[in-house]
């Protein structure tokens, strides 16, 4: 896993910072708006348009934390991060035409509904917490198992896997807003993993995003920090 030191190192620093000055802002919010204002042509709409992922990853974290959810769980933490009941594909799929007027065609359902018994497996024989989060973001994504909602699936599963594994207490990497303003850089290494087998890009991209989530979680907190110690009566 690229830099995966680095990522330790960042992950044990937001989880002190998380424990000693709680109450998180909304990250995934609050990121995903610095980045709009910053470039006006990053497609925040339909992020923005959905429930907060941050509040309700919260409220599933209990149930994230303990073992990969049932199919079941997932419907309804799928359904919850948009805001609407989502159902299980039962036909094809496709993505939308990119610049190069290439469109991805998903496997066919039967193949998309194993999703979950391909990630049972994955955790029986990947020890590595980064890598296995990974993995479980691009077989979703892959998969596309959902008729929407796919990518909100795959990015609380990738954490819900770093709460396992790693020990993450909580929503505290803000990944959504990063995955949206790089969008066309995360689905090209994405679609590299299913044609090619192209993992070293897919770790690499994916692991600079995480990098700077988990940066713009520290300093956050790190504000937060500042403030309560200059003035301990506002916590």
């Amino acid at each position: 896993m690229p830099h995966e030191h680095e990522l330790d190192r960042r992950l044990v620093r937001v989880e002190r910072l998380a424990r000693e000055f709680g109450d998180l802002p909304l990250l995934e919010r609050d990121l995903a708006g610095s980045l709009s204002f910053k470039n006006k042509r990053v497609p925040f709409d339909v992020f923005n348009d959905r429930p907060s992922s941050d509040f309700v990853l919260s409220q599933f974290w209990p149930k994230l934390d303990k073992e990969l959810l049932d199919l079941g769980a997932a419907l309804e933490l799928a359904s919850a991060l948009t805001g609407r009941d989502l159902v299980w594909r039962t036909g094809g799929a496709a993505g939308e035409l990119d610049r190069r007027n290439f469109q991805v065609i998903f496997v066919g359902p039967l193949t998309a509904s194993s999703w979950r018994e391909r990630l049972l497996v994955a955790e029986e024989v990947e020890p590595n917490p980064w890598l296995l989060s990974l993995y479980t973001y691009a077989e979703v994504i892959l998969s596309h198992p959902l008729r929407d909602g796919n990518g909100r699936l795959a990015r609380a599963l990738l954490l819900a896997c770093l709460a396992r594994r790693r020990g993450l207490s909580g929503p505290l990497i803000p990944l959504g807003p990063l995955v949206y303003a790089n969008a066309r850089v995360v689905d090209d290494a994405v679609l590299k993993v299913g044609l090619v087998g192209d993992w070293a890009r897919f770790a690499s991209v994916m692991s600079l995003l995480l990098r700077k989530a988990l940066s713009y979680t520290e300093s956050r907190l790190l504000v937060r920090a500042d403030r309560l110690n200059s003035n301990p009566s506002k916590g």
